[in-house]
């Protein structure tokens, strides 16, 4: 296992799914499967990381990001949002509904 420093990030990329809360085109993707990974969960955070703890599923770029052994690395600046509880949405046409049950 890698150790982050500064702002880095290690993430294990979720890459079976697409986001079921921001849009993202099915097209190949450099990191494996033929979806793109914009999610992942947290690893091992660098030392000034503080927006996000280990353990807990980020959202991010999926153009952000170094490869490598044990994950991704990415930047603190490149996690969207994290996940606190799962969200249900349907498109309809060109116009998210989120469900609110």
């Amino acid at each position: 296992m890698i150790r982050p420093l500064g702002n880095r990030i290690l993430i294990s990329p979720i890459i079976d799914t697409r986001s079921d809360v921001i849009w993202t085109p099915e097209v190949m993707s450099r990191w494996g499967n033929g979806l793109l990974a914009t999610k992942g969960t947290v690893l091992a955070i660098g030392p000034e990381v503080d927006a996000v703890a280990l353990g807990e599923i980020v959202h991010f770029s999926d153009s952000c990001g170094k490869p490598c052994e044990d994950g991704v690395l990415i930047r603190e600046d490149d996690v969207m949002f994290v996940e606190e509880a799962p969200v249900k949405t349907e498109w309809v046409g060109a116009v998210e509904v989120a469900d609110e049950a």
